[in-house]
């Protein structure tokens, strides 16, 4: 199982639906679909993918320059590091708390709580329990255990 699939009701690994496409489905309003809250943080992002970047091309252009211009490159690019950090780590930082989700559960969660599908977004508000006790989607087959509330077992 990645990341971003979680367990549906029995037991089946479904992959949760990017909050863009869950927005486009459902045709509901994003802060409807889900909080900000159940969404990928800002700072979290632009750090661990700043940090990232900058130490892989750090040592990226440190290998290609170093070769065309001797050793003292290496003194250089540190220098560079900060516009490294923030021309990546924030534009990605913002693109995934504009369009990614939190985690797959909070995702789920926030998914069943609008009353869709954590699969494919599809309606599932109103749709009768099984005898087990799970919400079956007409539109793609995923069970969803939902709880008052909105929130999945």
């Amino acid at each position: 199982m990645n990341s971003y699939e979680v367990k549906d009701g029995r037991g089946v690994s479904r992959q949760v639906c990017p909050f863009s496409d869950a927005v486009r489905e459902s045709g509901l309003d994003p802060v409807e679909v889900a909080p900000p809250a159940h969404r990928a943080m800002f700072w979290r992002t632009s750090l661990s993918v700043g940090a990232f970047f900058t130490v892989l091309m750090t040592a990226v252009l440190g290998a290609i320059l170093a070769p065309m211009h001797g050793w003292k490159v290496w003194a250089h690019l540190p220098l560079w590091s900060p516009v490294m950090f923030v021309g990546f780590g924030f534009p990605m930082g913002f693109i995934a708390s504009r369009y990614g989700w939190r985690s797959a559960q909070a995702g789920c969660d926030a998914l069943l709580v609008a009353g869709l599908c954590p699969h494919c977004a599809h309606g599932i508000a109103g749709i009768p329990s099984e005898s087990d006790g799970c919400t079956v989607c007409p539109e793609c087959g995923s069970a969803w255990r939902v709880v008052p509330g909105g929130s999945s077992v």
